[in-house]
């Protein structure tokens, strides 16, 4: 049986060693303990239906394939996303049309943001994409666009400006550096490191559906970029009942055999591991 550790025990030290490497200058070797000191003391849902899932392994994904929202109740990290890591949750959440406010969020600036990013079911149909699409592939400046009408309704109109400029920085690094891991370009304490991905949730037939990180998700889209990292917060109870069927089978080869198994199933991101 796994042994557990309190989650604040693990995470105070973590900041602790975190500071320590920082200094001494080896921060990959403190993501690669950390990450398996992490997944083997502490206890997440998913490691019950296979414990050959690491909830903070980075996936590398193609753009494209992030097509849908979740919808999951708005915020879907709330309130604190490493919370999320590993979660196995059932229910319509993956197919329902509608996406409800999470309980305490009940307020005019969450019901906005709910709009502009999870308010329709596809992520290149909600309004911060369709801001970012006319500024970077129509050329049209950003106080033409709906994304500076809602920075405006909470700054003033040169902050506002502001903060949209931010985005032309960031854009234009991936241009020039391609797009990088938050370990390499924001360095955080493990596992909130994880936090600052884009983050997605995986519906019960295996689908991605975003949940975080939409303007690098944007670009990324803009760009066409080939592959990108994401981090997986929730997965539907069946998806992980499928992992625990499929992991059964002692290879690959011997679940090709299975009639409810194919080689396009078992290529998916999130089944590299089943078989270690």
């Amino acid at each position: 049986m796994q042994t557990t550790t309190p989650i604040s025990v693990a995470y105070n030290l973590s900041k602790i060693l975190f500071r320590i490497c920082e200094y001494l200058g080896i921060l990959d070797e403190y993501y690669s303990l950390s990450e398996k000191y992490m997944k083997k003391t502490l206890d997440f849902d998913i490691g019950h239906y296979n414990s050959n899932i690491n909830p903070y392994k980075i996936l590398w994904v193609e753009p494209k394939q992030i097509t849908k929202v979740t919808k999951r109740p708005f915020p879907p990290y709330a309130p604190n996303r490493t919370s999320w890591f590993g979660k196995v949750e059932n229910g319509n959440w993956d197919t329902r049309d509608t996406t409800p406010l999470r309980s305490g969020y009940e307020f005019d600036y969450y019901k906005k943001r709910l709009k502009f990013q999870h308010g329709t079911e596809s992520f290149e149909d909600t309004p911060i994409f369709e801001s970012f699409r006319n500024h970077f592939k129509c050329g049209i400046p950003w106080e033409e666009t709906e994304y500076y009408q809602f920075y405006c309704d909470y700054y003033n109109s040169s902050k506002a400006k502001n903060k949209l400029v931010m985005y032309d920085e960031i854009y234009q690094k991936i241009i020039s550096e391609g797009y990088k891991t938050q370990n390499n370009i924001n360095p955080d304490f493990f596992p909130r490191v994880r936090s600052h991905e884009i983050m997605i949730d995986i519906g019960r037939n295996g689908e991605f559906l975003f949940a975080g990180g939409r303007h690098r998700l944007a670009i990324a889209k803009i760009l066409h970029l080939e592959r990108i990292p994401v981090i997986v917060l929730v997965r539907h109870k069946l998806w992980a009942q499928r992992i625990q069927t499929l992991s059964e089978f002692n290879s690959k080869e011997d679940c090709l055999n299975f009639k409810n198994c194919n080689e396009q199933l078992l290529n998916h991101p999130d089944l590299e591991n089943i078989f270690d």
